[in-house]
């Protein structure tokens, strides 16, 4: 099951929580006799809402910017390797105390990398510094409900594959890994281009703990191929500087060899493991059937078979019946051409508005879900080339009746709509305004929205 549509079902079911469910009934209708399984009907259902609802449009801008983010944090990575680079070493033939070289490039690499690995034994924390980071440039971007949903939508996604930890581990290794591969090529850029001596000091420690030390951390890189300062190449660099060119060749490959196991390698394993990790939890991650909202509509995809009667003798076994399904349609009626429809209007509006000519079908006003399932399902079947909606200006613009517009406009080739009460007293009410800019953006032409009942001449001369 592909990530993106259980991020699509969850950013579906985070809106439906948190805003009510979706005027989908159609969309249900048409899936529950599909040949699929209930998880293929879901994410089917989600998809069509998403693109009915411009959902996918605040997905694929998140995304984008996701993205962006991680080009963002990938080029801080490498300017900031390079900074590393030339202020670790400094300026030509100068002398590089060993010790704090070491500190200075790895140091803050080790100390997260080690601070990661106990994460992953004794904590819980989930999220790095690194991937807070990441998600907090994402956001910036956008403020608006669909956007902001769909950035948790994702998370929570994440989240129930039991993925979090390894998504932002991943970040992180990866920004840290091109880091420390870009100061590593730099410091060998310097190493070969310019003159540098080597040497170590220490106040409070013994020559021994420094030399123990510097063996410790080379032993695997020189496995490798490294160069390891002898032990008496060690000593005699204390708090001197030697005048023999291949004392400081030892040390510039022995440098390399730190940054190279130390830092590349170890955090190359970190990440493809954790990338590894990403990529199988993710594979493994399916729809959570037993949440409230997704069990409560997998009911409702699902369609109920009614076994008729099957004769048994012999005479009569070539006539047995397959298994039917119950339509949920209700019956269906032509409205004709032209139709004019009420949505929610109060009882004490006179209906219909004007006198329909002939040819126009009243199909009165939608007051109730059978309703207007009823009257979506005949134009289904018989699809309309006008209809005129009429909505109460005064009532607040209502999602429901908005998804019911949008549903309508699929089976007629023009909408208008009639808003009654748009007036108070000369002026156009404030709220009828609003109403007129939400039917704009559901793609209703302007010259077809109408205010008062004189600008209905269109209609009531058809």
């Amino acid at each position: 099951m592909r990530f993106r549509d259980l991020w699509l079902v969850e950013t579906i079911s985070n809106t439906e929580d948190e805003l009510g469910p979706f005027e989908d009934q159609q969309i249900v209708n048409s899936l529950r006799n599909e040949q699929i399984s209930i998880d293929q009907k879901i994410i089917k259902r989600a998809t069509k809402l998403a693109h009915r609802d411009k959902i996918t449009q605040s997905m694929d801008k998140w995304a984008m910017f996701a993205k962006i983010a991680l080009i963002l944090l990938a080029l801080i990575a490498i300017f900031s390797g390079v900074g590393l680079a030339y202020g670790s070493l400094g300026a030509s033939r100068s002398s590089i105390n060993v010790l704090s070289l070491f500190i200075t490039l790895l140091g803050l690499h080790l100390i997260s990398f080690i601070f990661w690995l106990f994460s992953l034994f004794f904590g819980k924390l989930n999220v790095t510094l690194l991937g807070r980071i990441w998600i907090w440039l994402s956001e910036k971007v956008s403020r608006s409900p669909n956007y902001v949903r769909s950035i948790h939508s994702f998370l929570t996604t994440i989240n129930k594959a039991k993925a979090t930890r390894w998504l932002f581990a991943s970040v992180s290794h990866g920004f840290w890994l091109i880091n420390l591969t870009i100061t590593t090529i730099f410091i060998i850029i310097l190493l070969a281009t310019r003159s540098y001596t080597f040497n170590w000091e220490t106040t409070i420690l013994s020559s021994d703990s420094f030399a123990n030390f510097v063996e410790f951390v080379g032993y695997i890189p020189s496995l490798l191929g490294f160069a390891m300062p002898s032990r008496d190449m060690i000593l005699n660099s204390s708090n001197t500087i030697s005048n023999l060119f291949a004392d400081h060749e030892t040390w510039s490959w022995w440098l390399i060899g730190q940054l190279t196991i130390w830092g590349i390698l170890i955090r190359l394993i970190a990440f493809v493991l954790s990338f590894c990790m990403l990529r199988r939890k993710l594979r493994k991650a399916h729809i959570d059937m037993e949440s409230g909202g997704i069990a409560t509509l997998a009911k409702r995809l699902e369609f109920n078979a009614v076994h008729t009667y099957k004769p048994k003798d012999e005479h009569n076994r070539n006539y047995e019946l397959e298994n039917i399904r119950v339509s949920t349609n209700t019956i269906k009626h032509n409205l004709g051409r032209y139709a004019i429809v009420g949505i929610d209007l109060a009882p004490r509006e006179v209906w219909p508005p004007f006198a329909p000519k002939d040819g126009i079908s009243d199909a009165g006003i939608l007051d109730g879900r059978t309703k207007k399932q009823k009257f979506l399902d005949s134009i289904s079947e018989h699809p309309l080339e006008k209809v005129l909606i009429v909505l109460d200006g005064k009532q607040t613009p209502d999602r429901g009746i908005q998804y019911q517009i949008k549903n309508f406009s699929q089976y007629s080739g023009e909408i208008s709509v009639f808003l009654l009460n748009s007036f108070d007293g000369t002026e156009i009410s404030d709220r009828a305004l609003v109403w007129k800019n939400i039917l704009i953006e559901l793609g209703i032409s302007e010259k077809n929205i109408y205010l008062h009942e004189s600008e209905l001449n269109k209609w009531k001369t058809l």
